[in-house]
């Protein structure tokens, strides 16, 4: 689907949530609120949406390409942040390049939210395309996949010896799977950004810059979402030179379902862990963009 192939209907978590008990300090009973960056009607939150509110937060959906205003930074604490402002950013895929501010001219905003974020130390989990704008926010470079497009449920590989809140709920001691539908790639990370996991096609499966991660899979997607971008010349041929069928890739992710929701309620945890323990630094006085220490994430209660 062009360049990141993503997709499905709206889920409806535009200023979803629940109240739930604070996490870890974070002050006066109020829930976390993330903001989340759709780019298009086809790439919702989906099932990451309902794992943050699963886990207590509150869900904001921005639609850019709806006319709706980004702000210029996140936060609670700092010039031009107003009071509740949100606690972390989510920014998903979509059909265009990291660079294509042509045929997507709120680009450059996503761009520059994201590179204020990492600035001020928000936490920040980029999907995909949100992952290649991350890069490119803060010096990296995006363009194709040099081994070519990936697609179908995949294995990620930890880099050996990495030490992540991310890719130990996820993936433990070994590879996780994950779900893969994208063209073009991180290809060089900024300065102080670090490979936490790769894959046999994608040398940056994951990533991490500050507070910030990108992950190049996508946590939201289920049989459905994937089934919805595969109604795509540009997806289809991709399947076909790989010699995949549209059949056997939505199959794919259909039966991987319940191992996919697991993914994205760990993603879900690890965000809103960094994001509490930022507010609680916060409220004790610590600087905007003041180091933080880091977030555990308790194992928690089934979903």
């Amino acid at each position: 689907m062009g360049h990141d192939g993503t997709g499905s209907e709206g889920t409806g978590h535009e200023s979803s949530g629940h109240e739930s008990p604070d996490r870890e300090g974070s002050g006066a009973g109020e829930p976390l609120r993330v903001l989340v960056v759709q780019h298009e009607d086809v790439c919702p939150p989906a099932v990451l949406g309902d794992a943050l509110v699963r886990e207590g937060a509150v869900v904001d959906v921005v639609r850019p390409d709806l006319g709706q205003p980004l702000p210029s930074s996140l936060g609670r604490r700092g010039p031009g942040r107003r009071h509740g402002g949100h606690d972390a950013l989510v920014v998903l895929g979509g059909t265009a390049a990291a660079d294509d501010d042509a045929r997507w001219p709120w680009l450059p905003a996503v761009r520059a939210l994201l590179a204020a974020c990492v600035a001020d130390g928000t936490p920040v989990l980029g999907v995909c395309l949100g992952a290649q704008l991350l890069a490119r926010a803060t010096g990296g470079r995006t363009g194709p996949a040099p081994r070519g497009p990936e697609h179908g449920v995949l294995p990620v590989l930890p880099v050996p010896g990495v030490e992540d809140d991310l890719v130990a709920a996820v993936g433990g001691d070994g590879p996780w799977r994950a779900v893969q539908s994208h063209g073009d790639a991180v290809l060089e990370l900024p300065a102080g950004g670090e490979v936490l996991a790769t894959s046999a096609a994608c040398d940056v499966q994951v990533f991490r810059v500050g507070r910030a991660r990108g992950v190049q899979y996508h946590p939201e997607a289920t049989g459905e979402v994937v089934a919805a971008w595969c109604d795509d010349d540009d997806v289809r041929r991709q399947l076909a030179a790989g010699g995949l069928t549209v059949e056997g890739v939505v199959g794919a992710v259909a039966d991987a379902e319940p191992e996919l929701a697991e993914g994205a309620r760990h993603h879900a945890r690890v965000l809103l862990a960094e994001a509490a323990a930022v507010r609680a630094e916060r409220s004790r006085g610590a600087p905007a963009g003041a180091p933080v220490a880091p977030a555990r994430v308790s194992a928690g209660a089934p979903a």
